[in-house]
């Protein structure tokens, strides 16, 4: 399984991004201090482990708040070695 593109919403300084066709190989992202390197590595866990549970000393110390005004999270699109596409979506919603 591979990913095809990723697409951001609202995730700490990432806002409406969209990254991809990645290549079926070696992707490498790279960039100056502040760009989102790490913002976007915590996006793309946070998508396929979920979100920290509201209230819990994860979520207090969060470094990746939504963004006014857009959906906090986004989504993954996989393709499996068959080419059949998968798409992972997180959304948090507020309570």
């Amino acid at each position: 399984m591979r990913v095809l593109k990723i697409q951001i919403e609202g995730f700490g300084p990432l806002v409406k991004r969209e990254i991809g066709p990645l290549g079926p190989r070696v992707n490498v992202v790279v960039g100056s201090n502040e760009a989102g390197k790490s913002a976007l590595r915590a996006f793309i866990r946070t998508v396929l482990m979920g979100f920290p549970r509201a209230g819990s000393i994860e979520d207090r110390t969060f470094g990746y708040p939504g963004a006014d005004g857009v959906a906090h999270g986004g989504s993954i699109e996989f393709v499996n070695s068959e080419g059949r596409p998968l798409l992972v979506e997180r959304i948090r919603r507020p309570r």
